[in-house]
């Protein structure tokens, strides 16, 4: 296995456990309420074509956020090579 492969699985431990958090619960929360207020206003066709477009635009942020992460950790990883700490 490659340093780069290490580091890439390394990554993706990372952002397993990061899903663990209180806060991912407080969203998971929130996530439960939209949902009742789509049921309360919608009809099953429209929630469906909302849903879809939500889950696109998800998409799109989870990988961005996964992109922001690595590269927070690449740049932590730079500091503390050039405080000559690793």
């Amino acid at each position: 296995m490659t340093n780069e492969q290490i580091f890439k699985d390394f990554l993706d431990y990372l952002l397993e456990n990061a899903a663990q958090s209180r806060q991912i619960k407080e969203l998971e929360e929130q996530s439960k309420e939209a949902d009742k207020i789509l049921d309360d206003n919608f009809n099953k066709e429209q929630i469906k074509i909302i849903n879809k477009c939500i889950s696109m635009l998800d998409e799109v942020h989870d990988r961005q956020t996964e992109i922001l992460y690595r590269q927070g950790i690449e740049d932590g990883i730079w500091i503390l090579k050039t405080l000559k700490a690793i």
